[in-house]
């Protein structure tokens, strides 16, 4: 099986670049999807209810039709793989 693994704050700034540049994360927690989640899901759920509303439906509809799996523990969402 092929899958990664993400979160909804990084599927946010994944399709909305710009809004990489309105938030500087920290350099002792870059590259830690679970402290980058941490830190980033309450800034952009406040700042782009929008942007992020958006994204929480397309995650919906991927976890009902298996495209993704979400744990509700840490937040993170895998991704299927085409070859599943």
């Amino acid at each position: 099986m092929q899958s990664n693994i993400t979160t909804i704050p990084h599927l946010l700034l994944d399709s909305y670049p710009s809004l990489s540049n309105a938030i500087d994360i920290p350099d002792d927690i870059k590259g830690d999807i679970g402290k980058e989640h941490d830190f980033l899901w309450p800034i952009l759920m406040s700042k782009f209810p929008k942007e992020w509303g958006l994204i929480c439906d397309e995650v919906d509809e991927a976890i009902e039709d298996g495209r993704y799996i979400f744990d509700s523990g840490s937040g993170v969402i895998t991704i299927r793989g085409s070859h599943d």
